[in-house]
C-alpha cells in the first residue's frame, strides 16, 4: 500500500517518550555490511519480500536506481536526475515508480519497466497521493481530490472515479485491486477497477484518520489525529466488516505489525515522525539500535516478520540502507557509500507486501 503526501503542511506534534526500560538491550556494536554483487531480477509475478530499490546520489545531482536484494546483493538499474525519489514498487520488484520535482507545482512520474529495461514519464500538477495500482498509476490531486487512474506510459487519463465528499489522500493495497481513501464520513473502501464505494469506515470517536498500509491479509491501518496533536494513535480496520481497534497507545505516529516487537514510529516535538519505537506494557519505548545512537532522521521503508528495514538519513551516521532483525537484534548494513558508488543512499522503498 503506498501514499506519497507531496504538498500537505505538517502539523507541529509532541511528546514525552518512555525511555528504554533499564537494561534493555537490542544489540551491540557496529552493524555487519554484506558485499555487494551484481544479482539478477528476482522472479516476475510474486511477491519478492525483503527486496527494496533505492536512489543512490545526492539530493542537488544525478544518481541512480538501484535494486537491493534481502542479502544485500546490488543491481544498478539506470540513471536518475537531481532529487529523484522512490514512490512505489509493484510487489514482485519488476515496476517502479519515481518522481521529480520541476517548477513547482508540476512534478515528473516515470515508470521503469525493469523487465523490459525500460522507463517513461509524465508532469502533473501538485498531488496528495501517488500509488501503484491495477491496470495503471493512481493520482489524488492537492486541493481537488479528484482522483484518476492514469496510463503508466503518458499519464493519459484511463477513468475519474466518482467524487466522494472530502476525498484526499489515499492508499493501494499491494495487490492493486482496492484503494482506501479519506473522506468526509472516515476511510471509504474502493474498487481500484471503478472507483465503486464498497464501504465507508466512520472515524474513531475524537479522531480523524487516514489509511496507511494492510496489517494482515484481511485488515489495514488507519494513522488517526485528534485534537491534541500530541496524540495520535494507529487503529486496525478490519476490511470486510468496518470493525476497528485500537493497536498502539497515543503518541505513536505510524505501526507495523511485526514480531516479536511491534515497531512504530513516534514523532519528536519537532514534529518530525521518525523515531523508530516499539509498544510493550509499559507504553512507547524507543528502540536504540545498535552502532547509532537514537536519531529522529530513521524511518522505515518497510517491514514483514521480525526484519526492519531503516533508511539512516539523519546527522549521526551516513545515509544508506540497513536491515534488523527484532528477534536475533543483528544489524546489517544493505547498501551505503561504497556499495556501487560512493555516493549515499536518498531514498528507498522495501517490498514487505502489506504497503
Amino acid at each position: 500500500m503506498s501514499r506519497v503526501t507531496a504538498t500537505a503542511a505538517c502539523g507541529v506534534l509532541a511528546l514525552t517518550l518512555i525511555g528504554a526500560a533499564p537494561g534493555a538491550s537490542f544489540g551491540s556494536g557496529p552493524p555487519r555490511t554484506v558485499a555487494a554483487a551484481d544479482i539478477p531480477l528476482p522472479p516476475a509475478g510474486r511477491a519478492n519480500i525483503g527486496y527494496s530499490v533505492v536512489t543512490q546520489g545526492s539530493y542537488d545531482a544525478a544518481g541512480q536506481l538501484v535494486l537491493v536484494a534481502p542479502d544485500g546483493g546490488h543491481r544498478a538499474l539506470g540513471a536518475t536526475r537531481a532529487n529523484e525519489q522512490v514512490l512505489d514498487t509493484s510487489t514482485d520488484a519488476r515496476t517502479v515508480l519515481t518522481v521529480t520535482p520541476l517548477t513547482y507545482p508540476r512534478q515528473s512520474i516515470t515508470t521503469w519497466n525493469l523487465g523490459a529495461g525500460t522507463k517513461t514519464s509524465f508532469a502533473i500538477g501538485a498531488t496528495t497521493s501517488i500509488a501503484l495500482v491495477s491496470g495503471g498509476i493512481l493520482t489524488v490531486d492537492y486541493g481537488t481530490g479528484t482522483t484518476r487512474v492514469r496510463s503508466t506510459t503518458n499519464g493519459a487519463v484511463i477513468r475519474t472515479y466518482p467524487t466522494v465528499a472530502g476525498q484526499a489522500e489515499a492508499a493501494v493495497t499491494p495487490d492493486g485491486s482496492t484503494v482506501l481513501q479519506r473522506v468526509t464520513a472516515g476511510t471509504a473502501v474502493r474498487s481500484a477497477a471503478t472507483g465503486a464505494v464498497t464501504r465507508t469506515v466512520a472515524d474513531p470517536a475524537g479522531h480523524w484518520c487516514f489509511p496507511r498500509r494492510l496489517w494482515d491479509s484481511t485488515s489495514a491501518v488507519l494513522s488517526c489525529e485528534s485534537t491534541d496533536p500530541a496524540l495520535p494513535r494507529q487503529y486496525r480496520v478490519v476490511l470486510s466488516t468496518g470493525a476497528t481497534s485500537a493497536v498502539t497507545p497515543a503518541g505513536a505516529s505510524a505501526v507495523w505489525n511485526t514480531t516479536p516487537l511491534r515497531v512504530v514510529s513516534i514523532p519528536e516535538a519537532t514534529g518530525i515522525p521518525n523515531y523508530v519505537g516499539y509498544v510493550d506494557a509499559g507504553g512507547l519505548r524507543g528502540l536504540n539500535l545498535p552502532g547509532e545512537p537514537d536519531d529522529p532522521h530513521h524511518r522505515l521503508t518497510g517491514a514483514r516478520g521480525s526484519s526492519i528495514y531503516v533508511f539512516w538519513n539523519g546527522e549521526t551516521g551516513t545515509p544508506s540502507l540497513r536491515r534488523y532483525d527484532l528477534s536475533t537484534k543483528a544489524l546489517t548494513s544493505l547498501i551505503g557509500p561504497g556499495s556501487l558508488s560512493p555516493a549515499p543512499i536518498t531514498s528507498g522503498r522495501t517490498i514487505d507486501a502489506l504497503s
